[in-house]
């Protein structure tokens, strides 16, 4: 449980990802939003997101710092694009998904880590970035992929999202939200 009360998001990383989230749509030219979620301070469950149009990065970025700054209260980044319909003030779900330019895999599991990186190493499909999000009680990561173009069709990030999961089984691809760059736990 996070007792740390002195918290320090860093919120030109959290920025940092949420670019990296939007810029598929800088290059297609989609209209979408952005998923900023966070946990409940007292039971932990991810169930509250506020989702912001591609021209609110910044602002979406000082939102999730503000929320971050809460103890107990960790936050979160939609991985991929949501639809611009997608109502805000709640979770979105699966019929939610627009667009994306990345693939990822979350790897928690102790060894799941290295063990990714040597299937990475042999098939000579290295991650375009690594996120280490913990480090005790062992090391966690989500892995990030770049696309050459986008997907957008949800069964098709659907069917890749599970060959990852297939390639690396001790991954969880279907994460639909993951810590956000640059945000602070108070304890990893």
């Amino acid at each position: 449980m996070n007792t740390h009360t002195n918290l320090h998001p860093n919120k030109d990383m959290i920025l940092t990802h949420i670019n990296l989230i939007a810029a598929i749509a800088e290059t297609s030219g989609i209209e979408g939003k952005i998923e900023i979620a966070w946990s409940d301070p007292r039971d932990h469950q991810v169930k509250h997101a506020q989702h912001f149009l591609l021209d609110q990065q910044e602002e979406a970025a000082e939102f999730a710092a503000s929320k971050n700054k809460i103890p107990g209260q960790n936050v979160y980044i939609g991985a991929s694009l949501r639809h611009s319909e997608t109502p805000s003030g709640k979770r979105s779900g699966k019929e939610n998904f627009l667009s994306s330019g990345l693939v990822w895999a979350d790897f928690d599991d102790e060894g799941s880590l290295e063990a990714a990186k040597a299937i990475w190493r042999d098939a000579k499909t290295p991650p375009s970035f690594v996120v280490i999000t913990g480090t005790r009680p062992h090391k966690r990561a989500h892995v990030w992929w770049e696309l050459v173009g986008a997907i957008n069709d949800r069964k098709e990030i659907e069917e890749v999202l599970e060959a990852i999961k297939t390639t690396y089984p001790n991954s969880d691809p279907a994460v639909s939200v993951v810590r956000t760059f640059g945000s602070d736990w108070g304890l990893d």
